[in-house]
């Protein structure tokens, strides 16, 4: 961590460095990742011409980014935090218009299109990469080529469920059947003891699958909800 800014000190060409540390949920896996916020802390405080830019996929009200950022966590409120919208549907109709032009529409296709992608890029261009340029999409067709093609759209998903414990897996199959549920509930209507439950809500909460808002949790990706519905109703199991 002292590397860079001994670089920037010793020479003339270099003024410099932003060193980039993507999906940093993935730091929860350390035994102690505050310590080791603090550890970056300790470092740059002191540096003029080092940054750090942490970036992921990961719900803002999740442990990590309080620990990192919070008001007890390592920068204290110090970092700048933006939270990154989904498109619009203007700004998903313009991003069609200007990057993938060969796609067309129908006005009730293109509001499907949007209803499914919900404006989230990832799911924009998974979808764009199993439509056809001879084709005009109108609802019934977008529909279609949504369902037939579902596991390549949320093939993240797909990654990230496989790498869930059986208790992750079981709680986030319990809150299928809901939008929002309290602490309370889940502690009365599950099998895992308080301390369990805490444990396992934030490692799904870091991991961007639950999020938590007016003392509630729930599924923050509802396309997840989706194809997991869709897998017990084809199959007659979760995967």
């Amino acid at each position: 961590m002292e590397f860079p800014q001994k670089i920037v000190e010793s020479s003339d060409e270099i003024n410099g460095f932003v060193i980039i540390i993507d999906e940093f949920q993935l730091l929860t896996n350390l035994n102690n990742p505050e310590a080791f916020f603090w550890l970056i802390r300790s470092f740059n405080q002191f540096q003029d011409n080092v940054s750090y830019i942490l970036t992921g996929s990961v719900s803002n009200t999740a442990e990590i980014v309080e620990m990192l950022n919070g008001s007890t966590g390592a920068f204290g409120g110090r970092m700048i935090q933006i939270n990154v919208d989904p498109f619009t549907k203007e700004e998903t109709k313009s991003y069609f218009d200007e990057r993938m032009p060969e796609i067309k529409f129908t006005e009730d296709g293109f509001d499907r299109f949007y209803n499914c992608t919900r404006g989230i890029p990832y799911y924009i261009n998974s979808f764009y990469n199993v439509m056809k340029s001879d084709e005009i999409y109108d609802e019934n067709l977008v529909k279609e080529t949504f369902n037939l093609n579902l596991d390549q759209i949320v093939v993240l998903w797909i990654k990230i469920w496989g790498s869930l414990s059986d208790r992750e897996k079981n709680i986030v199959i319990f809150m299928l059947d809901g939008d929002e549920f309290s602490w309370a509930y889940l502690s009365e209507s599950t099998e895992y003891s308080t301390k369990t439950l805490s444990k396992y809500l934030k490692i799904l909460q870091n991991k961007g699958i639950i999020a938590y808002r007016d003392n509630k949790y729930y599924i923050e990706d509802s396309m997840l909800k989706y194809w997991l519905k869709e897998e017990k109703l084809n199959y007659g199991i979760y995967p």
